[in-house]
């Protein structure tokens, strides 16, 4: 039981002086990730609109064309 209640003192006191590194750490690590999701958001936006303009052009040109036939 000492023996357990020693290890727990120990681990309490080295995470209170750990405690401001490892949240520095964590608030990076979540930053990157938000960063990251951000780029792959972006990125996908993009696609979508670069697709969704291709389809869009195509029917265009295509309501042209068979306009043009009339």
């Amino acid at each position: 039981m000492v023996m357990v209640v020693l290890v727990v003192v120990r681990v309490v006191i080295y995470n209170v002086t750990v405690r401001t590194e490892v949240v520095m750490v964590v608030v990076v690590v979540v930053i990157m990730m938000m960063m990251m999701v951000m780029m792959i958001i972006v990125v996908v936006v993009v696609v979508v609109v670069m697709l969704v303009k291709d389809v869009i052009s195509k029917r265009i040109l295509m309501i042209l064309a068979a306009q043009h036939h009339l």
